[in-house]
């Protein structure tokens, strides 16, 4: 339907050849664009044919002049009322046809997802239809979207998303989750360095260097603002390093208020459709950011009057389209059971009054008005689900056209993506760098000799030789002996599994964890005796002798909680073994 803003572009770009009789002289005046505007709108809600009427005078047949110019220059998707209605009076009113179906059956929703892609590459590639004209229905699209998503950027079809694409898939929407992750769980070294990387563009965040989580220590957790001032204030003291207090505590002093001061970070933190996403997101509550962010939508951006069309089938059933595809026609979907209302069920209002027609009726009406209005259909459901139940079938699918089923180790005919090509393809895929890397690897995990995929490197590596000179414990030697891979993996490449300590605070250290500390706790100690007694070159038997008491006084002032922050203040109490 054509908006009223349309109009005043459209007639200002007449041009010059178009004479008028009455209105020539009304071309270049004030205000004339929005009289012929205003005129125009009122002839076509009153559904008058200005060419039918143009013997009655020079300015009607001025008018129709301006209507004929203006219905040849519409954008693609835009008619004038008239036509609409007549359009949609003969669409209803012309006998019903059969169209040309067809029924497929897929192991999964996934794999349903695959076959409607390769159905319109093929529909493409053959000429039968152009993307305008082919349409991805189903009653409810959240068991497909997120494959679709995934798969059609593969894919790299002209496809549009009807109802839109999650918040969460796009960039913007993940910098309000991630906001949301730490006002919601708390600080901790992890969630705030996500958090502030993906906030890089934001003004109160530009002082800071692009590497500025680079001089985080990754076993610190930061779980509370305290922690992040003290290890900041430590940072501060190196010369050589910026200082990144100014930037980061008022940052992190407003995220430690936690949900109440939600709405306040997103006008400070966010900017554009990130913060229209946060504050859609607070009309439910701060309490339930997570929640609602991930079932926000955006609207696509492509354009739908040029591309395939994915969405459900309320949206698309009024702009039906000559090849549709009906996915999930399994009991479940099609047509869909209604629920009673949370707040007035049937033992207060009758359904009937408050839905006159129940989201059962909406699902077969909408099916028949996608297949009357097609050339061809396909209809397709899946064996089982995404959780491997089986599904039975829809009892709208025709019972006369029979089913196909497609393996989803099958050859397609036309595949939808490079990946879905060189699946089919293997003499060609075993070509390729990854195929051969593959094979390697599987071949040589089951060879007696010592290979790449062992972990053998070549000689004279800078970091295995660093891992190997440095002192060691009895784990890390131990692991060196009878791990070699995973002591490279460890030590040299510092590949560790995340800390318990990066995501909460523990009532009670795990036994890696104590270990560690107690190990550090050592080191620093023997290397404080060395460095004042010249512990190594004393007496063994005296060195032993005071070596196991300070080792139980180190453990002693551990299993007391007297050893706070700083290993070194252990020292004055082991320099008091030696005092005499």
């Amino acid at each position: 339907m054509l908006a009223q803003n349309r109009l005043p572009t459209s007639l200002v770009k007449l041009p010059n050849r178009y004479r008028f009789a009455e209105l020539e002289q009304l071309r270049e005046m004030p205000g004339a664009v929005k009289a012929i505007c205003t005129t125009l709108m009122k002839v076509w809600n009153a559904d008058v044919d200005l060419q039918a009427l143009a013997a009655r005078g020079p300015r009607i047949i001025d008018l129709a002049r301006i209507e004929a110019y203006i219905r040849d220059h519409l954008p693609g998707g835009m008619i004038l009322q008239r036509e609409l209605v007549s359009s949609a009076i003969a669409n209803f009113l012309k006998p019903k046809q059969t169209p040309k179906q067809r029924s497929v059956v897929c192991a999964t929703p996934k794999h349903e997802v695959i076959e409607s892609l390769r159905w319109a590459r093929q529909l493409i590639v053959s000429g039968r239809a152009q993307p305008h004209e082919i349409a991805v229905v189903a009653s409810a699209t959240e068991d497909w979207d997120e494959d679709f998503r995934v798969l059609v950027a593969d894919s790299q079809l002209p496809l549009h998303l009807v109802h839109g694409r999650s918040a969460t898939s796009t960039f913007l929407g993940q910098q309000a989750a991630s906001l949301a992750t730490v006002l919601l769980e708390g600080l901790s070294h992890d969630r705030v360095v996500r958090a502030l990387r993906l906030l890089h563009n934001t003004p109160k965040l530009k002082s800071l260097p692009g590497d500025w989580h680079t001089n985080l220590s990754p076993d610190a957790p930061l779980l509370k603002l305290r922690h992040w001032q003290i290890f900041l204030d430590k940072l501060a003291e190196d010369p050589e390093r910026p200082d990144f207090r100014p930037a980061l505590l008022p940052i992190l002093d407003l995220l430690s208020k936690g949900a109440p001061a939600a709405e306040q970070v997103g006008e400070e933190l966010l900017s554009g459709q990130a913060r229209a996403i946060w504050r859609r997101a607070l009309l439910d509550g701060p309490q339930a950011l997570m929640t609602t962010i991930g079932r926000l939508r955006v609207p696509d951006e492509s354009d739908p009057n040029s591309n395939i069309i994915w969405g459900p089938a309320h949206t698309v059933v009024s702009a039906p389209r000559p090849f549709t595809l009906m996915l999930g026609l399994t009991s479940r979907h099609w047509p869909r059971q209604g629920r009673e209302d949370a707040l007035l069920p049937s033992h207060i209002l009758d359904p009937a009054l408050l839905e006159p027609a129940s989201v059962t009726v909406q699902d077969r009406t909408h099916f028949a008005v996608l297949r009357n209005a097609a050339d061809e259909i396909v209809y397709s459901r899946s064996r089982r689900d995404s959780e491997g139940r089986l599904l039975g079938t829809s009892p709208l699918a025709p019972s006369e056209v029979a089913s196909e089923h497609l393996q989803r180790s099958r050859i397609p005919q036309h595949a939808f993506s490079e990946s879905d090509r060189l699946l089919a393809r293997r003499q060609e895929f075993s070509e390729t760098e990854g195929a051969k890397s593959a094979v390697s690897c599987y071949r040589n995990w089951r060879s007696p000799k010592i290979t790449a995929h062992d972990g053998l490197l070549n000689s004279g590596d800078p970091v295995i030789e660093a891992a190997i000179t440095r002192a060691h414990s009895a784990t890390s030697l131990r692991r060196m002996l009878t791990d070699p891979l995973g002591f490279v993996w460890g030590y040299a490449l510092g590949w560790k599994p995340p800390s318990p300590l990066s995501q909460e605070e523990p009532l009670a250290l795990d036994n890696p964890t104590y270990g560690t500390l107690v190990h550090e706790l050592l080191r620093e100690t023997a290397a404080s005796l060395e460095s004042r007694l010249n512990f190594a070159s004393l007496k063994t038997g005296w060195r032993d002798e005071h070596d196991i008491y300070g080792v139980w006084i180190v453990t002693s002032a551990l299993k007391a909680k007297s050893v706070v922050d700083n290993p070194k203040q252990l020292i004055p109490l082991l320099d008091s073994l030696f005092s005499e």
